[in-house]
C-alpha cells in the first residue's frame, strides 16, 4: 500500500493470510478515516525471522 508508505511505523510482516488483512483494510470509515465497524483480532503468532523468507 504505497499511500501509507513514510506515515505510518511497520510493526513485521504478513506471512500468511493477507487476503485476510486486504479485507479488513476494505472496511468503510468516516470522514476522519475512523472505521464504522470495530475490527477485532483475536489471535496473532509471532515468528521468529529466520523461520520464513522474504520474497521481493
Amino acid at each position: 500500500m504505497p499511500y501509507l508508505d513514510e506515515n505510518y511505523t511497520v510493526l513485521g510482516n504478513v506471512v500468511n493470510g493477507i487476503s485476510m488483512l486486504n479485507s479488513m483494510a476494505r472496511n468503510k470509515t468516516n470522514d476522519l478515516d475512523s472505521l464504522l465497524n470495530d475490527v477485532i483480532i483475536l489471535s496473532v503468532t509471532m515468528v521468529e525471522e529466520s523461520h520464513f523468507k522474504i520474497t521481493t
